[in-house]
């Protein structure tokens, strides 16, 4: 099943049987900040960029240019269209090298964009996070650390990847997105039924 908007596009891949896999899941918003009208000051996916600088604000100054990758934010989201993530190891600064408030704001973050799924969905990817080690997820930091400046940001772990930006018109326009390294569009559920229905050869 698959939901499309202009800034929206939800993915679930339904196993009979109660395997779901829920992305890639893309959420975004132009403008991110009304500027005018009865709505001005409406911020569509706040907490997605305040959860990031608070998380960003707590790290020390040796921390901060571990995080920091490039002054220069990419233009998009990096995986854009590609059906499939194609992404080098996990570079930025990892959990394991922060302190438990730091590691615990950073697992708010994440947090943010799991109720995107359903309750008991989300609950699975968090429980695999946790048990493949949340000091493996990395944080990067890419642009201004300006607020209203282009910026861009990624949570980076063994099995998932978030990537969210906010540098088109004027770093008011933001995508984001959930990725699965392994499952987007039920790449591993669909394997496993051609194996258990179909043979190894299926």
């Amino acid at each position: 099943m698959r939901i499309e908007g202009r800034h929206l596009s939800v993915n679930f891949f339904v196993q009979k049987g109660g395997g779901i896999a829920p992305t890639p899941n893309f959420f975004g918003a132009n403008p991110a900040r009304v500027t005018q009208g009865s709505l001005k000051g409406l911020r569509v996916l706040a907490a997605e960029e305040d959860k990031a600088r608070l998380l960003f604000s707590t790290l020390d100054g040796n921390q901060q240019r571990r995080a920091i990758k490039d002054k220069d934010p990419p233009g998009d989201i990096i995986t854009g269209w590609e059906p499939r993530v194609k992404m080098d190891d996990p570079d930025g600064l990892a959990v394991s090298e922060m302190t438990p408030n730091q590691e615990q704001s950073l697992m708010d973050l994440v947090t943010t964009y799991t109720p995107r799924m359903p309750e008991d969905v989300a609950n699975a990817h968090m429980n695999r996070i946790e048990k493949e080690g949340k000091k493996y997820i990395h944080f990067v930091w890419l642009g201004s650390i300006e607020k209203g400046k282009p910026h861009y940001y990624r949570l980076h772990g063994p099995s998932f990847l978030v990537e969210y930006d906010n540098t088109q018109n004027k770093a008011n326009h933001i995508h984001s997105v959930w990725r699965d390294l392994r499952n987007d569009w039920g790449e591993d559920l669909l394997k496993e039924h051609y194996t258990r229905s179909h043979g190894a050869s299926g």
